[in-house]
């Protein structure tokens, strides 16, 4: 398995990758940062790169070391993107984990990074690419991550909650995993995610509002109807609801 963690500037994805490196220690599993890897690979630092050769160098070596890591044979394989990553050329095989905050939208500020554009405001620079980069995010994500935003026993409940996240196998989280349309965008996609998930208790979350009504169907048919939450976020007829152990939808909602 390789897995790609992608997200905002500031988010998280380095400490996290950091942190699970320490957890699956001697799993024969691999774990590159990719400005690391460029930093190692041309001896200076990513902002001295910027100031003397620009973002378009620093984006195609990205891609490069990108594609040669994934190349390589790994019995599992992390790899941690920079928030502006060139996701079209992540291949289907490779799992993409969209590492977020709840305050991603609020924008950061840094004193100790490169700027994209110094032309205009750090904090306007940062929403302006952030509203871009999040709809790419969601598109390509097979898999969310919404990193708390306290800091918590890492020792325990966090230990076990990422090593599940980043592994794939879900069997120590609680509550109800959201089907994405990233799930079904091939047969591929849907059928590891299938067999990551048979056989085990977790709770699938279906909302109308990422999901189109036959794709909820024919979801709905793969996997028994007590793993379901139908969750209604949009206009709805209760005459065609699938069968599913629950259903959430809004108190205001006058249907």
């Amino acid at each position: 398995m390789i897995a790609a963690l992608v997200g905002h500037r500031g988010t998280g994805k380095s400490e996290l990758i950091n942190r699970v490196r320490t957890w699956l220690e001697g799993s024969g599993a691999t774990f590159f940062d990719l400005d690391e890897e460029i930093e190692r690979k041309i001896g200076r630092s990513i902002g001295e790169l910027f100031s003397v050769h620009g973002e378009e160098y620093f984006r195609k070596l990205e891609r490069q070391l990108f594609i040669e890591i994934i190349q390589k044979e790994h019995k599992a394989a992390y790899i941690c993107l920079g928030a502006g990553f060139d996701l079209s050329i992540i291949p289907s095989h490779v799992e993409v984990i969209w590492v977020r905050r709840e305050t991603d939208m609020d924008g950061r500020i840094f004193l100790n990074r490169p700027r994209l554009n110094p032309n205009v405001a750090p904090l306007e620079e940062f929403l302006k690419r952030a509203a871009v980069r999040e709809v790419a995010y969601k598109e390509k994500a097979t898999r969310v991550y919404t990193m708390p935003e306290a800091v918590f026993d890492f020792k325990r409940r966090a230990q076990a909650i990422e090593k599940e996240i980043l592994s794939g196998q879900g069997s120590a989280i609680s509550g109800a995993l959201t089907i994405l349309p990233a799930h079904l965008k091939n047969e591929l996609a849907w059928t590891s995610f299938k067999n990551r998930f048979q056989g085990k208790e977790i709770l699938f979350e279906l909302r109308n509002d990422l999901l189109k009504e036959n794709e909820i169907h024919q979801i709905v048919n793969e996997f028994p109807a007590e793993r379901f939450i139908y969750s209604l976020r949009e206009h709805f007829d209760f005459a065609n609801l699938p069968s599913c152990a629950l259903y959430d939808w809004p108190l205001e909602n006058p249907d």
